[in-house]
């Protein structure tokens, strides 16, 4: 017998199933992948960048898109998601989100690259897409994410093409076993520099099939088994959203999901199921707007007398800088601040003694210097807002021999690989003149003088933006017994 009434919900139940049973996951965790990952660095903030309780990253963000069956999630959230989140802000895009969304990056030009075979049921791994990101780098949505397809891969034109849309390096926000507080008070760090994080989160089928039009995901308050892993966008928090405050996520479940295919989950919670957590740096000189290489130095030195350090006035002698205002002898301590750095610039520090001694003190990575055992930290300075102090806020240098000691601050906008090798080499040249040393070793045509000039007691310094650019600050000391 004909029934209307059953005619008529047949295409709404349909709908029903797609919207709540077609929804994917994905992600592989690969916990031995994340700990390789070097640790992006905990810095000194300025206290106006402290006292932020609330940012919002979503006007950088294209439309939400829908991954639906498939498990494509890591491609979405590293390539359309963070990605073109990144390119936003650094091109000044806020608000304009039809800009934005015709400019957004490809996630089945990474997804089909690093799946674990099969066609788009197969799941994939953060750390290979990363890895991906950085040597091969991303086309736009438009040119490559038209149908869903996923066995189609790259011919060698759109390989190259890609080339010009590298990332420069990644890194992990915190260890596996971060406590609570940590993993939250990392997330926001890298927000309140304009930086989205991806992560992984443990899910459950509720996740997928019951936030159609919610604004929260209340993991405890469900009954479901957690069984999957997604990858995710953090793009925002609220200190004072809920009860406890919470971080705003990107999802790519389309825009019925969620709150427009964005949710807010609490920071306990949120603390709880996110295992992992990442934060890329592009590659800046590619922008429309180029930022230069700019920063503040500070040599301070402890005055034993009074137990405090003091900041003695540096000259600038052929591009080499000294302080002839003050005697330096054995056993002084002294540290290092950086500060005001425009742009994500990487720094290395190291010092070369009268005896031919080099010793690296930044990063703090115990593959370019065993001292550091154990730790395995990035380059990195991602925010104006850091002041690094090296080695530490609570630690000091210490000159061991008189004679002639040269402290070398090394920044540049991509990661120096084979640093040890071209420190070591320093030895065989000599040091006489010894920023042409410098220039020497690490190659004329990367080597930028930086323009510098003294505001009170802080050295300031700017050079051009340069992809492969290095620019280096040599400070000089006479020591004496």
């Amino acid at each position: 017998m004909y029934n209307k009434h059953l005619f008529t919900l047949f295409p709404f139940c349909l709908m029903c199933l797609t919207l709540f049973a077609q929804l994917g996951s994905g992600l592989i965790v690969n916990q031995d992948a994340y700990d390789s990952i070097p640790l992006l660095p905990s810095y000194g903030r300025k206290a106006s960048i402290d006292t932020i309780s609330k940012i919002d990253l979503s006007p950088y963000c294209p439309e939400v898109q829908n991954q639906s069956f498939t498990n494509t999630c890591t491609g979405w959230a590293l390539g359309y998601g963070a990605y073109s989140i990144e390119k936003a802000v650094a091109n000044g895009w806020y608000g304009e989100k039809e800009k934005i969304t015709q400019n957004s990056y490809s996630a089945k030009f990474i997804y089909n690259q690093i799946k674990k075979g099969g066609y788009c049921e197969k799941g994939s791994e953060i750390e290979a897409g990363l890895r991906l990101l950085r040597e091969k780098g991303n086309l736009l949505s438009k040119n490559f994410d038209q149908h869903n397809n996923c066995d189609r891969l790259p011919t060698n034109t759109e390989l190259e093409r890609a080339r010009q849309n590298t990332i420069v390096n990644f890194n992990r926000l915190f260890d596996n076993n971060a406590g609570l507080a940590k993993k939250i008070a990392k997330v926001k760090e890298s927000l309140k520099d304009q930086k989205p994080v991806i992560i992984s989160l443990q899910i459950n089928r509720d996740f997928q099939s019951k936030l159609i039009g919610a604004e929260w995901w209340f993991p405890k308050s469900s009954s479901s088994s957690f069984n999957d892993f997604h990858a995710l966008v953090v793009v925002g928090f609220d200190d004072l959203k809920g009860a406890q405050g919470a971080f705003k996520i990107m999802n790519s479940y389309g825009k019925r999901w969620g709150d427009d295919g964005f949710f807010w989950m609490r920071y306990i919670d949120f603390a709880e199921y996110c295992f992992h957590a990442y934060q890329i740096t592009i590659d800046e000189s590619q922008q429309i707007v180029k930022p230069k290489i700019k920063g503040k130095a500070v040599l301070q030195v402890f005055n034993k007398a009074n137990s405090s350090f003091e900041t003695p006035l540096p000259q600038k002698k052929s591009n080499i800088y000294s302080f002839d205002t003050r005697r330096w002898k054995v056993n002084d301590y002294y540290q290092i601040m950086v500060s005001d750095v425009v742009g994500e610039l990487f720094l290395y520090a190291f010092s070369y003694d009268s005896k031919g001694k080099i010793n690296l003190h930044w990063p703090r990575d115990e593959e370019l210097n065993e001292k550091f055992e154990g730790r395995h930290e990035s380059a990195v300075i991602s925010s104006p807002s850091a002041t690094l102090v090296i080695p530490s806020d609570t630690t000091a240098l210490l000159l061991e021999e008189p004679g002639t000691e040269y402290i070398i601050l090394l920044l540049s906008q991509r990661p120096i690989d084979d640093l040890n090798t071209k420190i070591a080499g320093l030895k065989s040249k000599g040091r006489n003149n010894f920023l042409q040393v410098i220039t020497e070793t690490f190659g004329p045509e990367k080597v930028l003088i930086a323009q510098t000039f003294f505001s009170d007691i802080e050295l300031s310094f700017e050079a051009p933006a340069e992809s492969e650019g290095i620019v280096p600050l040599v400070i000089q000391l006479e020591v004496t017994k």
